[in-house]
């Protein structure tokens, strides 16, 4: 993955945005990508991080984006919202229960994990 990474080291915006975040100079904002770039960006400048947490607007969108950080980290999860219908909920709501408890037991034992979620 290093290959993938090192070309972004040629950018004055990757390094400037490197250094913020090493600084921690919040807020950080980056437009103007496409999507398969976010989740390159993601897993770049998130390496160091023990625990990454990416929150998006819709769960469609989140799914596309847990999908592609899969390519890049294989510690990458999708942490299911709720379901809005009760019927659904109903049939779904132990795999639902399941496989965030199962999250939080990574968490817990400290695997360092990109959780990608729905707000």
């Amino acid at each position: 993955m290093r290959a993938l990474i090192e070309p972004l080291n040629q950018y004055d915006e990757y390094l400037k945005i490197r250094e913020d975040l090493e600084n921690r100079s919040y807020p950080v904002q980056i437009s103007g990508c496409t999507d398969s770039q976010k989740s390159h960006l993601i897993y770049a400048l998130g390496q160091e991080a023990g625990c990454r947490l990416i929150l998006t607007y819709r769960e469609e969108k989140a799914r596309e984006l847990y999908e592609n950080l899969s390519f890049f980290d294989v510690q990458t999860v999708f942490y299911p919202s709720k379901d809005i219908l009760f019927y659904s909920a109903d049939i779904h709501s132990n795999q639902v229960v399941e496989r965030r408890m199962d999250i939080f037991r990574r968490l817990t034992g400290g695997e360092s994990l990109t959780i990608v979620a729905c707000f």
